[in-house]
């Protein structure tokens, strides 16, 4: 406890930070520090600024412009080296600062190393393919934003999009956007979006960062939880140089809050242009239709007055009528002349003496058929009598024409005989 008579010095800021810098440089002239390249920027005046990253652990360093042309192809995002340095005060923000003097490369970070292999397993299974990116909406009623109601991001969104389209219906889900907890609230709100609070498209942003605050963007779970939802969903990390895993996932990604906002609405002045220049398009179409229907109107009013169905119905009526006139008079000419013809054969023609010739003739046909039975071979066969043939089918009627041990066939009434000519007799 300070006694009343004891004198303190009371120092200004710009005074402290100037002691605690020269006590830095007194006791640490030179250090040796090994860490993983972070955050890379350049500044207007050419030179670098990092920083060194071990575990969740960072120091800020600066490069000026004559050794960060020396040590521009080593200075990457990721890189493992030892810097030799000088402790300094940053005192503008009143920060711990290395003033890089050498550079020697190591290798990558573990880090970084890990955040490559995780990008190239999602890039394999196609999870950044553009062929499952989803459309964002021309003019979206109801948007999702997944952010941090604390942060800038969220009323740099919400000035542009009011101030652009004020109709627009915006519902908020608070999560956090860095640190261990950041990743689980953020895919909390992606499903929130797809499960309870039906949108047309869900945003997801924070306010810039450095490499280290955007960790929770990079996380596995996370970017799978955006590549399966069913809401198309923009990124709006404020970040320029770099891209997130989110990044690469998203249907879309906006540089800014600003620019997502930008993206998803149109000003209503623009809005009204395009209506009335549609209105005025459609009047166009319809007058111009209007005219050509009235054009073809009165064309067809001409043909129609020109060729009256009426008129064509009574004059298909008239020659109907004459046709017909016509037909029935060629039908009675045809009738008179038949009739007039069967008159001359039925006069020509004696029926009974037709129907006496015909049985005449019957009787005369069942004669000649009794004579022609009676005659018949056959008849004879009947009385016993046989029918000889030689082997070649003709009739036998002189022994002497048939020669001792040939075959012959003889027919009887009911069958055939097939015989051997053993001995011949003559009858004198």
């Amino acid at each position: 406890m300070l006694q009343e008579n004891s004198i303190v010095k009371v120092f200004t800021v710009s005074e402290l930070l100037s002691e605690l810098d020269a006590l830095l440089r007194d006791e640490f002239f030179t250090v040796m520090v090994k860490g993983e390249i972070l955050d890379v920027r350049v500044t207007p005046g050419g030179h670098a600024t990092f920083y060194l990253k071990e575990n969740k652990n960072c120091i800020r360093a600066i490069l000026y412009k004559g050794r960060f042309i020396r040590y521009r192809d080593v200075i990457k995002e990721g890189k493992e080296v030892k810097v030799t340095a000088n402790l300094q005060i940053y005192k503008e923000r009143g920060e711990l600062s290395l003033e890089v003097n050498h550079i020697e490369e190591i290798g990558l970070g573990e880090d970084y190393v890990k955040f490559i292999e995780l990008k190239k397993k999602l890039e394999r299974e196609g999870l950044f393919d553009t062929k499952f990116k989803k459309p964002i909406p021309t003019l979206p009623r109801k948007i999702g934003v997944v952010t941090s109601i604390k942060g800038a991001a969220i009323h740099d969104f919400l000035n542009v999009l009011i101030r652009r389209f004020r109709n627009v219906h915006v519902v908020v889900y608070h999560s956090k956007v860095q640190g261990e907890e950041a990743s689980r609230e953020l895919m909390g709100g992606i499903k929130f979006f797809n499960e309870r609070e039906k949108v047309d498209v869900i945003v997801i942003t924070r306010g810039g960062g450095s490499k280290e605050d955007l960790n929770a963007f990079n996380d596995e779970a996370l970017v799978r939880t955006i590549f399966e939802s069913t809401v198309p969903v923009v990124s709006a990390v404020g970040h320029h140089v770099d891209y997130t895993l989110v990044d690469l996932v998203a249907d879309v990604r906006a540089e800014t809050p600003t620019a997502a906002a930008e993206i998803l609405t149109k000003k209503e002045e623009e809005i009204q242009e395009k209506l009335g220049k549609l209105k005025r398009n459609i009047q166009y179409v319809v007058k111009n239709r209007l005219s050509n229907l009235k054009i073809r109107l009165k064309e067809l009013t001409n043909r129609l007055e020109r060729k009256n169905p009426k008129v064509e119905l009574i004059n298909k009526n008239i020659k109907l009528s004459e046709l017909s006139e016509k037909i029935k008079k060629i039908i009675n000419e045809k009738f008179i002349r038949i009739n007039y013809k069967l008159n001359i054969l039925k006069s020509k023609l004696n029926i009974i003496t037709l129907y006496d010739k015909l049985s005449f003739y019957k009787e005369k046909l069942h004669l000649l058929k009794m004579s022609l039975e009676n005659s018949s071979p056959r008849r004879i066969l009947e009385k016993g009598y046989a029918i000889c043939y030689t082997e070649d089918g003709k009739v036998i009627r002189d022994v002497s024409k048939v020669k001792e041990g040939s075959n012959i066939r003889v027919e009887l009434q009911k069958g055939t005989l097939i015989c051997k000519v053993l001995d011949r007799r003559f009858f004198l």
